[in-house]
């Protein structure tokens, strides 16, 4: 580096301090000297990676530029006005340099032999002493590199960057100016050189403006409403929502409600009676066992989950008498769609005798186009062919069985609309919201009938203490696991077809019918207010994506583009926290939607900054040659 220390020294009226290899507490002390440096040049090895700089102190250190920007702020405070970065690959520097605004940076572009790099600063000093301006010195540099036959192109590696705020200063303000550079608009540089720049686009880091990230947020957001409105994102807005009902704390079995649950052995075990002739998941005898030891337990409601459409044989007649009599016992039905398909019409012998259409309720479920059940039907308006529908209830077996419950502690519901089709209930000053056909991640979906959101106990399928029915049977049980509790009997045996899909996996259809009645009762009820699940309105939804989306952007303007990607990831944590949290207090807040919005805003938005900045920095080139 002897040639450049010399061509330095060679400068009259200046007081001039060489670094030789120094680490790097020297380098930076060495800038933050109270008197203030006009000029920073160095001399040696430097990279570009990933769109900032890196200089090579000696053979042991280097720094990224952002690791000693603070010093490079207070030299530029005390005055420090042109950095001269000699060396190889400066583009990062530069663009560094711009955002920490330095009034002038001069880099080369690319790799620099040595004697190139020498004959720059050489003519470049001698030209700019002689009381020429720092462009024309520049200039007249750059010609004299043509000297360099054999190295072809060396008169476009010298590359100025200027802070359009700033006039370049000249050698004689430098040495007896007060070290103030006057300021001007970019609108009075010379017109060969603002008509090559656009008026308001240079700013922070280059050609970064909050016009461009706000730009490309807003087309990120509407980008990804549009795909949301196509119906595109559903299933895997659905699927994060399955993720994120799992993740919740685990609650607690529902203490009211107790599960006697047919399982494949207690299936196996029965002796079938000759008089019942089809094998059945629980046989008449072993039913009225179950009910008459209940009796001696006073649960409060009792829900039969099995279908019953056949008639009873007259020997059972107590059991016939309970099913009739009972108030406390719900049985169930299927409502029928079409001639094809009729649906399973309800016990004969509840409804010999008299209309108790209290007692029957429908077993029907809606099912999400993925095949899970995610929603909760309480009300329907059946086909009034009984052809078509034997099974005439126009409330679900869950919703009479917890209303059963309800009704000894006073609380009763009403209908807040006169459409039975669109029937909407409220207990104990509670409103059951209709579902909305594009609430949460839903696109369109079939809100017919009275449906809400299905807020599972995050206790999967220990939602209720479950019992075997032969340990029912055969062995002592405790009282308190029934009187004043709801009983469900029904089967966990797979061969019958009473399993379905849920957020929590496969689960048994008397599990489900739990976890339906646990959600009503929990909600409306006198021991807790747990809360239902609703979904925001579409502008609410629109403008959470929105919000995201502005995230994204305003990372990718505030930062390089490699930092921006990498805060975008606790953002995301952030994001998926609010809606964890919002979930847990009884909102559906879509998750993916807004984090595709960030995702994209943020990439997109650095991605035209870095094409952006490329553009300034051809454009700075064109004004130099």
């Amino acid at each position: 580096m002897q040639p450049d220390r010399d061509a330095i020294k060679s400068l009259e009226g200046t007081d001039s301090l060489f670094l030789q290899q120094p680490n790097s507490k020297e380098f930076i002390r060495a800038l933050r000297q109270k008197q203030g440096w006009d000029i920073l040049f160095f001399a040696g090895h430097s990279q570009t990676e990933s769109e900032t700089g890196r200089i090579y102190l000696n053979d042991k250190e280097s720094l990224r530029l952002d690791e000693f920007k603070n010093g490079l702020k207070e030299a530029i405070h005390n005055g420090l006005k042109i950095g001269i970065f000699n060396s190889c690959d400066g583009l990062g520097l530069a663009q560094e340099l711009v955002g920490l605004r330095i009034p002038i940076a001069v880099v080369m572009q690319e790799s620099v032999p040595d004697e190139v790099a020498q004959s720059f600063l050489k003519e470049f000093l001698s030209e700019y002493a002689s009381g020429k301006s720092l462009y024309s010195a520049v200039w007249q540099a750059q010609k004299r590199l043509e000297d360099f036959q054999d190295l072809p192109g060396a008169t476009w590696l010298p590359m100025i960057f200027q802070n359009l705020t700033d006039v370049p200063p000249t050698w004689e303000l430098l040495q007896g100016g007060n070290g103030e550079l006057s300021k001007i608009s970019i609108n009075k540089l010379p017109a060969d050189f603002s008509g090559l720049i656009p008026n308001g686009i240079v700013a922070r880091r280059g050609i970064k403006t909050v016009f461009v990230a706000l730009s490309v947020s807003l087309i990120a957001a509407f980008a990804v409403i549009l795909i949301r409105d196509m119906g595109v994102i559903e299933p895997f807005q659905l699927k994060v929502f399955d993720s994120l009902m799992r993740s919740r704390p685990v609650e607690p079995p529902d203490p009211r409600i107790l599960i006697i649950e047919v399982t494949p052995k207690d299936v196996s075990a029965q002796i079938r009676p000759p008089e019942e002739g089809k094998s059945k998941s629980l046989y008449d005898s072993y039913l009225a066992r179950v009910l008459d030891k209940l009796a001696t337990m006073e649960p409060r409601a009792i829900g039969l989950d099995i279908y019953r459409d056949y008639k009873i044989d007259g020997k059972y007649k107590k059991l016939v008498d309970r099913l009739q009599k009972d108030d406390n016992l719900i049985t169930i039905c299927q409502v029928g769609e079409n001639a094809s398909n009729t649906g399973r019409s309800p016990s004969p012998d509840v409804l010999q005798n008299s209309d108790r259409s209290d007692k029957v309720g429908f077993s029907d479920i809606v099912v999400d186009r993925d095949g899970v059940i995610r929603r909760h039907l309480l009300s329907l308006t059946p086909p009034s062919n009984l052809k078509i529908s034997p099974c005439q209830s126009h409330l679900s077996f869950s919703f009479l069985v917890a209303l059963r419950y309800l009704h000894d502690d006073g609380i009763f519901a009403s209908e807040t609309s006169t459409s039975e089709e669109r029937a909407q209930f409220e207990i104990n000053n509670v409103v059951l919201q209709r579902l909305k056909p594009n609430a949460g991640s839903y696109h369109n979906v079939d809100t017919a009938g009275s449906q809400l959101l299905l807020n599972y106990r995050s206790s999967g399928n220990n939602v209720a203490k479950k019992i075997s029915l032969l340990a029912f049977l055969n062995n002592p049980v405790d009282r308190n696991l029934v009187n004043d509790k709801i009983v469900l009997i029904g089967t966990s045996d797979e061969a019958y077809g009473d399993f379905h899909l849920t957020p929590y996996g496969k689960m048994s259809g008397v599990t489900l019918q739990a976890h339906k009645i646990s959600q009503i009762i929990s909600a409306v009820g006198k021991e807790n207010k747990r809360a239902l699940l609703k979904g925001w309105s579409q502008w609410q939804e629109d403008l959470w994506i929105l919000t995201w989306s502005l995230v994204g952007g305003l990372l990718a303007w505030q930062f390089r583009a490699l930092i921006a990607i990498g805060l975008s990831l606790p953002m995301l944590g952030i994001l998926y926290y609010c809606c964890y949290t919002l979930l847990i207090r009884g909102w559906w807040v879509p998750l993916l939607s807004p984090s595709l919005a960030l995702i994209l805003a943020v990439g997109s938005s650095a991605l035209l900054y870095k094409i952006l900045n490329k553009r300034l920095i051809k454009l700075l080139s064109e004004v130099q040659s």
